[in-house]
């Protein structure tokens, strides 16, 4: 879908479009932040493209989870969704396949739950034995997340209000 040149256009778009005002040496440090994003970026081993759709914010990822991809995913849609303030967030992990010889499964869920705030609701789509629906368990205060097979359920269960 997208490759990791495309990563590196919006990072350097978003650093330098935050530092346009900014003096010489502001950029020289704009331009070092913008290989350790990029670095960051590289080092998950999915692809991610979000869009804004009416009322949610969608994300479209794709590629070969490994161990570390599920926590560094949810902060990605954490500083996604605080940019555009929406609280309702459609993530679309059908794309997104186990290495092979995996043991477990990705955990997303579980992630999200401890990296988003307790007010947001969160439509996954994704295969049952993908990744970690269970109910929160010991979380207390945290966002409902709701898994799903396919996109009009998600879409349904993120328009109604929360708790019906």
């Amino acid at each position: 879908m997208y490759g990791q040149e495309t990563a590196r256009c919006v990072t350097s778009l978003a650093i330098r479009s935050a530092c346009s005002c900014a003096s010489k040496s502001m950029m020289r440090f704009a331009g070092d932040l913008q290989h350790v994003a990029v670095a960051l970026w590289s080092a998950m081993n999915l692809v991610v493209a979000s869009r804004q759709t009416g009322p949610l914010i969608r994300f479209d990822v794709e590629g070969r989870w490994r161990d570390g991809d599920a926590l560094k995913l949810a902060y990605l849609i954490k500083a996604a969704v605080t940019r555009v303030r929406q609280d309702h967030v459609l993530i679309d992990l059908r794309r997104v396949a186990a290495p092979p010889g995996a043991q477990g499964k990705f955990q997303i869920c579980d992630r999200l739950r401890r990296a988003l705030n307790a007010n947001m609701r969160i439509g996954v789509i994704a295969r049952r034995d993908l990744v970690d629906a269970d109910e929160p368990g010991a979380f207390q205060q945290c966002p409902e997340i709701g898994r799903f097979d396919g996109e009009g359920a998600a879409i349904k269960w993120l328009s109604a209000q929360p708790g019906g």
